[in-house]
C-alpha cells in the first residue's frame, strides 16, 4: 500500500512539473494573472514536496482611476493526510501566515475570510473569499479535477495558507517553501 502511494505521488510531481513546464500553464497564468507566472519556479519546487496547488493568488495591489484592488496572498492546495498536519503546524509556528486544513462540511461553505477587497467610491466590499470548510462534492469535484480522478482521496487533505496582511507580493510563497522544507512527514 505504502509503495503504490510513493508511486502515485512520484506520478503526480512528474505530471504537476511537466504541466508548469508547459505552453498551457504559461498562456493560462499570461491571461488569467499575469503576476503568477513569475513563481513558476517556486510552484515547482512546492510540487517536489508534494504541495499540489489548486488555486492560488499572490497578493498584488491594482489601481484604476476609480478603485483600487488589494489582495492578500493564498494558496489552497492539496497534500498528503499525514504531511498536512506537519505543514501546517510548521507555517503557523514560523511565519505570520494563517494555515488550516479545510474541513469538509454537509451543506455550503462555511466561515468564509476575505481574500481581495475592492475600494469604488470610497467604500471597501469583499470580492473574493476562502472558505474553512467545503461541501463534500465540492472537495470531491476539486480533488478529481486536480488529480484526474477520485482515486486516492481519503490519503489528502485540502488546505489554505492566508497572508494576514494586503499586498505582499509573493512572500506567502517563499515562506511555504521554506517551512516545506523542514516539515517533510
Amino acid at each position: 500500500m505504502y509503495l503504490r502511494m510513493l508511486r502515485m505521488l512520484a506520478a503526480k510531481r512528474a505530471s504537476t512539473l511537466k504541466y508548469y513546464d508547459s505552453e498551457e500553464w504559461k498562456i493560462r497564468c499570461l491571461e488569467e494573472a499575469p503576476d503568477q507566472y513569475a513563481f513558476t519556479p517556486t510552484f515547482k519546487k512546492l510540487a517536489s514536496f508534494n504541495i499540489f496547488i489548486y488555486d492560488s493568488q499572490s497578493g498584488n495591489t491594482r489601481r484604476g482611476k476609480d478603485y483600487v484592488i488589494k489582495e492578500r496572498s493564498y494558496i489552497m492546495a492539496f497534500a498528503p493526510k499525514k504531511y498536512v498536519s506537519s505543514l501546517v503546524e510548521h507555517i503557523n509556528l514560523n511565519t505570520d501566515h494563517l494555515a488550516f486544513r479545510v474541513g469538509i462540511s454537509i451543506g455550503r461553505e462555511f466561515n468564509r475570510i476575505t481574500v481581495t477587497k475592492t475600494k469604488i467610491k470610497g467604500k471597501w466590499k469583499s470580492d473574493t473569499r476562502a472558505t474553512t470548510l467545503v461541501p463534500k462534492d465540492v472537495f470531491h469535484n476539486t480533488y478529481k479535477e486536480r488529480f484526474g480522478s477520485k482515486k486516492n482521496m481519503t490519503k489528502f487533505d485540502m488546505f489554505h495558507v492566508i497572508d494576514p496582511i494586503y499586498s505582499r507580493k509573493g512572500k506567502l510563497y517563499r515562506d511555504v517553501l521554506k517551512v516545506a522544507k523542514r516539515a517533510r512527514a
